[in-house]
This record gives structure tokens, sequence and C-alpha cells, in this order.
């Protein structure tokens, strides 16, 4: 028996086509997956298909009294954020430690420091325990560990300063 059948259905964004004329039917007791990269509609099919969202051509008929369930995906991001913005958020307090580094670095090259031989083996000591800290916590990686992160999910480093908001919804969940 047929649970759920679409036909000719499409749908477009800004006068360009997502996806054309999907066809499927599914079957009682079937188990279907929808496999694709990100960005060509998956989650936009499955709120059509959920009743969600309608498409721009085409139908999708279900069985009487069937109830279909649909758990959307939330990022939780901001979508206000760039890309590589919004990555940099997960190294907040090694970025910190990074600029109480320069702060420190801009203190003991200041000759007033100089001057006080207590204060400048003080602010040596605490900028030798910080830069000691900031490298067992891979501060001078981290910008890597972002690249190669976003590398692994194929945002290409034009993309680092695209908005959340312009991603798609398989996009925003990785």
């Amino acid at each position: 028996m047929i649970l759920l059948q679409a036909q000719g259905v499409g749908r477009s964004f800004d006068g360009i086509d997502l996806f054309t004329n999907v066809n499927l039917q599914i079957q009682d007791n079937s188990r279907v997956g929808l496999v694709g990269p990100n960005g060509i509609g998956k989650t936009t099919l499955l709120e059509i298909i959920a009743g969600i969202a309608t498409p721009d051509y085409g139908a999708v008929t279900t069985r009487k009294n069937l109830s279909i369930g649909y758990l959307a995906q939330n990022s939780g991001l901001d979508s206000s954020k760039e890309i590589y913005a919004e990555m940099l958020d997960g190294f907040k307090e090694l970025r910190a430690m990074e600029q109480q580094m320069h702060a420190l670095e801009a203190k003991i090259a200041d000759p007033a420091t100089a001057k006080d031989d207590a204060t400048y083996a003080a602010t040596l000591k605490q900028y030798d325990q910080l830069s000691n800290d900031f490298r067992e916590q891979n501060g001078y990686g981290y910008e890597a560990e972002i690249r190669n992160v976003l590398a692994g999910f194929n945002f290409a480093p034009e993309r680092y300063h695209d908005q959340i908001s312009t991603l798609s919804g398989g996009e925003r969940s990785v």
C-alpha cells in the first residue's frame, strides 16, 4: 500500500531551481534514506513532504489519516555571524589568553617596566606561564584547526565570510 507519493515536485529560490520534477513513492513498511551534499534541498523536500512548505509545482499525496512527524534541524547558530567568526567563538578562552599575552608583550617592551627590576621580572614570569598554558592548549594551532574542520565539511576559504543565514539547513548543522 502506498503511504506517500510525490509527483513532479519542484522548488526554487530567487529564480534558481533547488530541485525539479522529484517523483517518489513510499510503500507501507518501507525504509527510506535521503542522502546528498549540503544545499541541494533535502531539508526543503522533507518540509514539503511534511506539509510545512509548499512546492512551487507538483504535488504530494498521502494515504488517508497518515500522520507525518518532522523534527526540524536546529543549529542554534547566530545567523548574523560569518562562518569563520562562529568557529572562532569556540576558542574564546584561547583568544582571551592571546590578548593577555599581547598586553604583557607591550608591558615588557615598555621602558618604564624595564626600569623596575621587580615589575619586569614579575611580568616576564606571568608571560612565561601564560605562553606555556597557551601553547599546551594549542593556542598556536587553533586557527589551523578551524581551517581543517571547515575544509572537512567542504567549506572553501572563499566561503569563510558567508553569513550563517545564507547557509542551507544541512550546512548550518555541520
